[in-house]
């Protein structure tokens, strides 16, 4: 196989790391942070973060606290003081638990110095597509990311956001999509064709059957199941249910579909494309 022809579009979340490894304990944390502060019960406090997260479509959307219905009645700059501790205590916990799959960064820099071109495609909000790819240190990997438009910003933001996509955008290609484009329909996969050209061997690898596989085989391209992304803790996964049933994809292979490969790790995609794992110097 030719890797300098060669795309491997991956998923993001449970395909690079065990997001509700990460989501989970930070999400409750920053629910035992605010009921502590405000006295609300926590199985209060999940139903109404629950009911947020639905309007908006998306448990990564940002300004949940401000929108809680038990917090209401509190006046601006209690919600602010609420607010700060709630970053924080997701904050501190994100950071200790955001980490990758064993072998993902070594496997993705051999991929790169293979010749492979990296194609993040993502139904999450691009900005948390990219602040995940820079703080898990991969983003100088990537070749060109695909995410949801995601949620509308305050106008007090928009600086940031502009200066995180001016960022982005300097190391690779930035797509953004409307929420009825996202995964599973085949728009990402569709552009990354028309873009790339159709002369190239694509790759698409992701831990759902449904969003990541099945669109990307209609299209004739390789696929590569993530089973060991459907390998969630029982607690993780039970808070990540409370709050949007939605937020995990089935994990059942459809009995009519069966992916050209099924891997128990990430590393083993430099087989698949017929790569050398590059030897370490420590």
């Amino acid at each position: 196989m030719n890797s300098q022809l060669s795309v491997l579009i991956s998923d993001l979340d449970n395909t690079l790391y065990d997001f509700a490894e990460y989501f989970s304990p930070s999400f409750r944390a920053m629910i035992h942070a605010l009921s502590r502060e405000t006295g609300v019960v926590e199985s209060q406090l999940v139903r109404d973060f629950a009911e947020v997260y639905r309007r908006h479509g998306t448990i990564e959307y940002t300004y949940s606290v401000q929108n809680l219905a038990s917090l209401s009645s509190l006046n601006a700059n209690e919600i602010d003081r609420l607010v700060h501790i709630a970053h924080v205590a997701f904050g501190r916990t994100r950071r200790r638990r955001l980490r990758l799959y064993p072998g993902v960064k070594d496997t993705l820099r051999d991929l790169v110095a293979g010749g492979v071109l990296i194609c993040i495609v993502t139904n999450a909000p691009w900005y948390s597509a990219y602040r995940r790819l820079h703080d898990l240190g991969i983003l100088s990997f990537v070749h060109s990311l695909s995410a949801w438009n995601g949620f509308q910003v305050p106008s007090s933001e928009f600086e940031k956001y502009a200066s995180a996509l001016e960022h982005v955008s300097t190391r690779s290609r930035v797509s953004r999509y409307s929420s009825d484009e996202r995964k599973p329909q085949p728009h990402a996969l569709l552009n990354l064709v028309n873009w790339l050209g159709d002369d190239r061997n694509m790759f698409v690898i992701g831990d759902s059957i449904a969003n990541d596989l099945a669109p990307a085989s209609a299209l004739g391209m390789t696929t590569i199941w993530a089973k060991y992304g459907n390998a969630i803790d029982d607690h993780n996964r039970q808070t990540m249910l409370e709050v949007t049933p939605a937020a995990i994809a089935t994990a059942e292979l459809p009995s009519d579909f069966v992916p050209d490969f099924s891997i128990d790790q990430f590393s083993s995609v430099l087989q698949i494309l017929g790569l050398p794992t590059q030897p370490r110097l420590f």
